[in-house]
């Protein structure tokens, strides 16, 4: 990783940050992307090779389940919408996990390294 975004992460995943990372949280809130009709996602998927022809039923049954673990909203237009803001701060929040968990995983090998020696 770059040497910037070592020090950002390690800011983030500080316990002094709670405040800021829900800041960051909240302003990312209200980022949504375009709306798109069921006919036109199973388009794009259709379109990707490799990938089967999909039911309108099927893609609003998982256009459903994408909704209720809130990465997706169904605005009164009709259709889909990617809520960008929440996908990027459930990411952000997966990534500061990881950072932490590998620096906790990178300090028991070195443990380990000082005991062998």
């Amino acid at each position: 990783m770059r040497p910037d975004m070592d020090v950002a992460f390690s800011k983030l995943i500080s316990p002094r940050m709670r405040t800021g990372t829900i800041v960051l949280h909240a302003l990312l809130e209200n980022i949504v992307g375009p709306v798109a009709a069921p006919k036109e996602i199973r388009d794009m998927i259709e379109s990707l090779p490799g990938n089967e022809s999909l039911s309108k039923q099927s893609i609003t049954n998982a256009a459903r389940r994408l909704e209720e673990l809130g990465l997706l909203e169904r605005p009164d237009s009709g259709g889909y919408a990617v809520r960008y803001g929440y996908l990027v701060s459930v990411l952000v929040a997966a990534l500061m996990d990881l950072w932490k968990r590998v620096g906790e995983l990178e300090e028991e090998v070195d443990a380990l390294k000082r005991v062998k020696k």
